[in-house]
């Protein structure tokens, strides 16, 4: 339904000129139309074209630019793929031995290409990534995708590169003593004070000399 619409000469409208003549532009602004819903709006208050319906919102170019570009990053906001697991023949590269013979102590480096290598502690893991010239078989440390160790407690892959590690403790792993490592920090908290733990260390903190405190 179209709008009735008419038009009357407002209290504020200068008379009409002298001899008749054309309406004065000012004059427009004094008609009043009639909305849909019954309302009157004086000329000059209407806008040039209907208002958007309620719950109406323009959708700029800037936005659909960016949500473009959103669905294109997801591939790379994906969540990381589960850890891998050693089969019953993966050595690990520093020391030989048989990794998944000790499920509870397993470490991996996942390589960007999906390949990946396998230790028997976290010990020997940070060995790896500080002499990749000398156990990696030509592999660099940019090649590395995730780290993953495992949990002490709960006994299930973590991001190494997150975890918490406490060093000096009474409990022994595979390769003698070791990094023990956790999800929460809490968690090496409490293992530290049972065990006799030395300190508690985050990934970045380890480095060589932390690892010839090990050997």
């Amino acid at each position: 339904m179209r709008a009735a619409f008419f038009s009357r000469r407002s209290a504020a409208s200068p008379p009409p000129r002298p001899g008749g003549g054309s309406r004065p532009p000012q004059a427009a602004r004094g008609r009043v139309f009639l909305r849909l819903d019954g309302k009157p709006r004086l000329g000059h208050e209407w806008p040039r074209s209907d208002p958007p319906p309620p719950g109406f919102r323009r959708c700029p170019l800037r936005s659909i630019t960016l949500a473009f570009a959103f669905l294109l990053a997801l591939p790379a906001l994906a969540e990381e793929p589960p850890a891998p697991k050693p089969g019953p023949r993966d050595k690990c590269p520093v020391c030989g031995m048989f990794v998944a013979r000790y499920p509870e102590w397993v470490a991996s480096v996942v390589f960007t290409d999906g390949s990946a290598v396998f230790f028997d502690g976290v010990k020997d893991l940070m060995k790896y990534r500080f002499r990749m010239d000398r156990y990696g078989r030509g592999r660099k440390a940019e090649e590395i995708r995730s780290i993953h160790v495992t949990d002490y407690y709960r006994l299930e892959p973590i991001d190494g590169r997150r975890a918490f590690y406490v060093i000096g403790s009474d409990v022994l792993g595979p390769m003698g003593k070791e990094l023990i490592p956790f999800a929460r920090e809490e968690d090496a908290r409490e293992f530290l004070k049972d065990h006799r733990g030395e300190e508690i260390l985050t990934f970045e903190r380890i480095d060589s000399e932390i690892l010839k405190r090990l050997d």
